[in-house]
C-alpha cells in the first residue's frame, strides 16, 4: 500500500511537470521544464559545490576524530566521540533551526549564507565518516 502511494506521488509530480492545463483540458508541454530551466541550474552547481566541500571537510574531521580515539588513547576522547554522535539522534529539523537560532546574531550571523548550510551538513553527517574511519582504522596493526 506504501508502495503504491509513493509511486503515484511520483506520478502525479512527474504528470505535473510534463502537462498544463487550460480550459478544463491537459496539454503535453515542456514549458514548465524549460521556464524552470534557469532557476534549477545555479542551485544544482551550488549543491554540487556544497556537497563536494562538506565531504571533504567531513571527511577531514570523522578521519582525525577517530586516529584520536582508536590510536591515541587520550583521556576524555570517549566523550568527543560521544558528543560526535549526538547530531545522529537529533532530527536534522531541529538541528537546522538550532544553527538558524545559534547563528542569526552578530558576531556569528551566518544566517542566510552558504556557510551555514555547509557547517549544518558537516556537522550533521558527522558520525558517518567517524565511525567509518574508526573501523578502518581498528583493523591497522598499530
Amino acid at each position: 500500500m506504501f508502495l503504491a502511494m509513493m509511486v503515484l506521488q511520483c506520478a502525479s509530480i512527474f504528470f505535473s511537470a510534463i502537462t498544463r492545463k487550460k480550459f478544463g483540458t491537459i496539454y503535453f508541454t515542456l514549458d514548465n521544464i524549460r521556464e524552470s530551466r534557469n532557476y534549477i541550474s545555479g542551485s544544482f552547481v551550488r549543491s554540487i559545490v556544497y556537497s563536494l566541500i562538506t565531504g571533504v571537510i567531513g571527511s577531514i574531521i570523522g578521519f582525525l576524530i577517530s586516529y584520536y580515539i582508536e590510536l591515541r588513547d587520550i583521556k576524555g576522547m570517549g566523550s568527543i566521540d560521544f558528543i560526535s554522535t549526538m547530531p545522529y539522534i537529533i532530527p536534522g529539523t531541529c538541528f537546522g533551526l538550532g544553527y538558524i537560532l545559534a547563528f542569526n546574531y552578530y558576531p556569528l550571523a551566518l544566517t542566510g549564507t552558504g556557510l551555514i548550510v555547509i557547517l549544518n551538513c558537516i556537522f550533521k553527517q558527522l558520525p558517518l565518516p567517524t565511525k567509518t574511519s574508526s573501523a578502518v582504522i581498528s583493523q591497522i596493526n598499530p
